[in-house]
């Protein structure tokens, strides 16, 4: 992480939070599906 640019750690973390965001709709997708 430190080597790389600066402007490159917050793309890194828009896609990070993207990514935790997307695992999280589908975590909740999954578990309303089983309660249906």
């Amino acid at each position: 992480m430190a080597l790389l640019p600066a402007n490159m750690i917050w793309l890194i973390q828009i896609a990070y939070s993207l990514v935790n965001a997307f695992a999280g709709l589908g975590a909740v997708g999954i578990s309303k599906s089983v309660t249906l």
